[in-house]
C-alpha cells in the first residue's frame, strides 16, 4: 500500500501515548502483539563536500532525546582559538538546556574535538577524544546519545564514552543546525560532507503480549518522518471495529495528531 499525500505529514511536539488497544473501541480477543518498534527516520543535511563558513545555517530540525549524528570532516589547518565546526542550538550559544544538542569544536591550536551535548543536570557535558584528526585526509565522525550513554567513533572506532547522559535532553521546539555557528570563528578550507542526523528507535514491548483495552504502553516523543513494525499473530475477528495500535497526541480522532 502507498499513499502519497503526506508532504504536509503532522509535526506533534508533545508526548504521544501509545495503546494496543485503545480505549475507543474493542480489542481483538486472543491476539498477539510483540516486537512493536517506533523509529524515528534519519535526515541528511548535507551530501557533497561544502566549506565550512561562520554563521552558516543549514536549516531546522526536530531533534530527539536519543540520536545519532554522522558526518566526513577534512580539515585543511588549525586556529589559535576555539574553532566551530558544527552546532545545533535551541535557542543559543551555551548556558541553556538544548543550546548545544550537539556542538563540535577544534581545541586552540589543534585539530582535536571537543564534543558537546547537553543533559537536564549539566548543559555542557561531553565527550574529548585524545588525539588530533588528521589533516587533509577524510574522517567519519560519529557521535551517538542512546541508552544513557555518548559514545563517538572515528571511521567505525569508539574513541570516548560518557556514561552521564540518562538525564540526555530532551527538546521538543525546533533546532537550528549550524556550520559552523556564529560565536566562534570557523576552520578556514575545512570541508564538510554528508551530515545525517538520526532519531533513534525505540522498542516499545518486546515478547508477545494480548491485546486489551485501554492497554497503555506509555508515552514517547515521536517525528514528522518515522516507521513503525510489529510482529501480529490475530486468532479471530469481530463484528466491528476493533483496535489494534493507537499512537495519540489526545483522543480518539477529529484533531492533528490524534492519530499518529
Amino acid at each position: 500500500c502507498k499513499n502519497t499525500n503526506y508532504g504536509d505529514a503532522s509535526v506533534v511536539t508533545k508526548p504521544v501515548t501509545v495503546y494496543a488497544s485503545d480505549p475507543w473501541y474493542p480489542s481483538v480477543p486472543d491476539t498477539m502483539i510483540s516486537h512493536l518498534v517506533y523509529k524515528k527516520l534519519s535526515e541528511e543535511l548535507l551530501g557533497s563536500p561544502a566549506p565550512l563558513a561562520l554563521n552558516k545555517k543549514l536549516g531546522e530540525i526536530q531533534v530527539s532525546k536519543d540520536y545519532e549524528v554522522s558526518f566526513v570532516l577534512n580539515p585543511k589547518e588549525v586556529g589559535h582559538s576555539w574553532r566551530n565546526i558544527l552546532h545545533f542550538t535551541a535557542g543559543g550559544n551555551n548556558g541553556e538546556e538544548g543550546d548545544r544538542i550537539p556542538g563540535l569544536w577544534f581545541f586552540p591550536d589543534t585539530s582535536r574535538l571537543s564534543i558537546k551535548s547537553s543533559r537536564q543536570s549539566d548543559v555542557n557535558d561531553g565527550c574529548n577524544p585524545a588525539g588530533n584528526l588528521p589533516l587533509h585526509q577524510d574522517t567519519t565522525v560519529t557521535i551517538r546519545v542512546a541508552g544513557a550513554e555518548m559514545n563517538v567513533f572515528y571511521n567505525g572506532t569508539n574513541v570516548c564514552k560518557n556514561t552521564n547522559y540518562g538525564d540526555a535532553s530532551v527538546v521538543t521546539k525546533p533546532v537550528t543546525v549550524y556550520a559552523s555557528d556564529p560565536w566562534y570563528p570557523s576552520v578556514p578550507d575545512t570541508m564538510i560532507s554528508h551530515l545525517v542526523y538520526k532519531k533513534l528507535s525505540e522498542e516499545l514491548l518486546g515478547s508477545p503480549a494480548p491485546l486489551a483495552l485501554n492497554k497503555k504502553l506509555g508515552e514517547i516523543q515521536v517525528s514528522k518522518d518515522y516507521e513503525v513494525s510489529f510482529v501480529l499473530n490475530p486468532k479471530e475477528v469481530g463484528h466491528s471495529w476493533r483496535n489494534i495500535l493507537h499512537f495519540t497526541a489526545g483522543g480518539n480522532h477529529g484533531e492533528e495528531g490524534d492519530r499518529i
